[in-house]
């Protein structure tokens, strides 16, 4: 039987009252070595530790060579051909986790296979970035970390350590921050008008939290559980809510306190949820129990310094209703029951109501806020508009504070008891410098100082005299065991034992997967070099750096500027032209075909005319339309041209004598790609 394991202040509390047992009689000494025997001895304990240790300090190695990988291929070396560069990307690879597959199934040293596993996993992003500086891709970069992700994922959920959540879970935080915050204006295929809100997140960050849950893990709770709100919360800002978002915020914590509460009493999986919830409900209430915020809000109408949020005033409204209505159905019928009890699934919903009561109710006022606040503040005609929100934020405010201290000691915790006394002393603060401090009433405000802190001394006399029942103690039993054997749906127990039984195949089929999309890079990228035809285009360089590629010159040609008559082939809407705004949402990273003809000595290329229609016949381009800080221009993606650190100068200087020519292969169905740059005069 595999021995238990204890934490140092356990054990020692184990020994002394097993030693107190013997001399009272309780316990023989026979029965005090087999209780003894059931747990890891003090020589197994500090071996485990070590282990740990030692685990910690070589996966931080582990990322450091990942790191030097990316900075060792950021400093792109011209030297080496682009073949060798290539083929070192692959081999390395494929040797790493080669060695890991050697070590798991060969050796049995799984823990080791983990680190060597997680290696490769950065190096497969290195390699994503090598390809791309390769071949000099100009491409969406943010797919770069989404396809990373993809082929982190299998390796995260058949291991056993926690270095490849760590990896998987940032890759996905990073790719919805790029992607929300530096392109939200893509918008969504499927439903115009939409922005792009990174939507295939929550699919992919739902399998890791499954198996954090399988596994009891509290580590891996941890970082899953902050990668959906910080998704959740970036809509807000892809619909540019502006000062709408801080009730989104609150929200979200309201929500993952009604996620907390649905674990049963002492489980250490809620603590996360409590703990992000709490943060992210406080700091939005916070700034809402101001009366500032309330009259910014009304004079920003007031003045027209907005931007026409009040069109889209019942958005957040619905938003939150929509996920106040979902986490509730979701606990409500997945929350476990005691052993014997078979509520149905409208009964299990109302007790999640009866005992959701706060968090929910702080959801719903934060909606209410944001409703009052998007409809009665636009034109500042009325100062007394402001008040009703504010009296509801600070009894808001107040409610978590107090409801803080009643979970802290329902559950027998310091922390949350802590955390309400801070949050009411917070508030209390807050009162008094926004009512009292600007007037100078110190009376009122040491009254309600002194109110303060007489709650506050009954209720911390009350956490001294409590007395600890034993009940509470068997409920954090049984919760630390219903952690520990968490099983799911059945569909979910058998997709689990099917990653169990088939680790080997599906670590290979994750290997080649990855093998396979630097392949495809390649194969797909190196077609217009090998059979496209070379036109030489004039460029306008500048000199940046990318933090994965190293540094690179920027590229900017004459075809790329939208011409003087505009783009051909956009349709009319409803058999009348559309205006500028109508055209440029239309156009916006759509396909657009340049047309080109050689110049009058025939050395260069020119654009002809744009239009969104494929030529039928002569040379052509092809790009797309994307507008960039209100500058419009078509991309070709070979507008970036990697040189080795430090390079970029010779080319600067060369723009500058406007002897800078871009070598662009060609496909017949307008692809492009950059060969190379030659330093040739081309000025008139």
């Amino acid at each position: 039987m595999e021995r238990r394991i204890l934490s140092d202040k356990q054990a020692r509390w184990l020994r002394t009252e097993l030693a107190e047992w013997r001399e009272r009689g309780i316990v023989t000494p026979h029965q005090a070595e087999q209780i003894t025997a059931c747990y890891e001895t003090s020589k197994e304990a500090g071996a485990r530790k070590r282990s740990r240790f030692t685990f910690a300090i070589i996966g931080l190695a582990a990322l450091l060579f990942g790191a030097a990988a990316l900075l060792l291929m950021g400093y792109n070396w011209s030297a080496i051909p682009r073949v060798a560069k290539l083929t070192v990307v692959f081999f390395v690879l494929a040797a790493t986790h080669g060695a890991g597959l050697y070590l798991r199934f060969g050796r049995g040293a799984r823990r080791a296979s983990e680190l060597v596993f997680f290696l490769g996993c950065l190096f497969f992003g290195a390699g994503i970035w090598l390809v791309a500086q390769a071949f000099h891709l100009n491409a969406h970069y943010p797919d770069g970390f989404w396809w990373w992700a993809i082929g982190v994922l299998p390796f995260a959920l058949c291991l056993d350590t926690l270095l490849i959540h760590c990896l998987y879970a940032g890759l996905l935080a990073t790719w919805a921050g790029t992607e929300i915050c530096g392109y939200r204006h893509l918008g969504w295929a499927l439903i115009e008008g939409w922005p792009n809100g990174a939507f295939s997140l929550p699919l992919l960050a739902l399998p890791g939290l499954a198996w954090a849950y399988r596994r009891a893990s509290v580590g891996a709770v941890w970082l899953y559980v902050p990668l959906v709100a910080w998704w959740v919360i970036l809509q807000a800002f892809s619909w540019h809510m502006d000062w709408q978002s801080v009730f989104v915020i609150g929200s979200v914590g309201a929500l993952l306190l009604i996620v907390a509460e649905n674990h049963r009493t002492g489980n250490r999986l809620a603590l996360p949820h409590r703990f992000y919830g709490v943060l992210l409900t406080a700091g939005a209430l916070v700034p809402l129990s101001s009366d500032w915020f309330f009259r910014e809000i009304s004079h920003s109408y007031r003045y027209g310094w907005h931007s026409g949020w009040e069109t889209l005033a019942f958005a957040p409204v619905i938003a939150i209703l929509v996920l106040l209505a979902t986490t509730l159905a979701l606990t409500g019928l997945f929350k476990p029951e005691p052993p014997g009890s078979t509520p149905g699934p409208g009964e299990r919903l109302l007790d999640v109501l009866r005992a959701q009561w706060l968090p929910a109710g702080l959801a719903l006022a934060l909606a209410f806020m944001g409703l009052w606040s998007a409809t009665r503040l636009t034109d500042g005609s009325n100062k007394l508009d402001w008040v009703l929100p504010l009296v509801v934020a600070n009894v808001a405010q107040i409610a978590l504070s107090l409801w803080l201290m009643r979970v802290g000691i329902r559950d027998d915790r310091g922390l949350p008891f802590a955390f309400g006394m801070f949050s009411f002393v917070l508030w209390a603060v807050c009162c008094y410098c926004h009512l009292f401090g600007g007037a100078g009433g110190m009376l009122g405000a040491a009254l309600m100082f002194a109110l303060c802190g007489s709650a506050l001394l009954g209720l911390g006399m009350y956490w001294r005299k409590r007395k600890e029942v034993r009940q509470e103690r068997e409920r954090a039993i049984n919760a630390d065991l219903e952690a520990a054997s968490f099983a799911g749906p059945p569909w979910f127990n058998r997709t689990a034992c099917w990653l169990r039984d088939h680790e080997r195949a599906v670590l290979w089929t994750t290997i080649a997967f990855q093998l396979a999309v630097l392949a495809s890079m390649v194969v797909l990228h190196a077609l217009p070099l090998m059979a496209g035809e070379t036109i030489r285009l004039k460029v306008t360089p500048v000199d940046p750096r990318d933090v994965m590629r190293g540094d690179y010159v920027i590229l900017s040609y004459a075809i790329s500027s939208v011409p003087a008559a505009g783009i051909e082939g956009i349709p009319d809407a409803n058999n009348r032209v559309l205006n500028y705004w109508q055209r440029d949402a239309w156009l916006e990273e759509r396909a657009v075909y340049v047309t080109l003809e050689p110049d009058a000595n025939g050395r260069f290329w020119r654009g002809v005319k744009a239009s969104v229609l494929k030529p039928a016949s002569g040379k052509f381009i092809r790009g797309k339309y994307v507008r960039h800080w209100g500058q419009a221009h078509i991309e070709f993606g070979i507008e970036a041209y990697y040189v080795q650190e430090g390079a970029g100068k010779k080319l600067e200087q060369a723009r500058n004598a406007r002897s800078l020519v871009a070598e662009v292969a060609l496909m017949p169905s307008g692809k492009a790609a950059l060969r190379d740059l030659v330093v040739e005069s081309w000025k008139q």
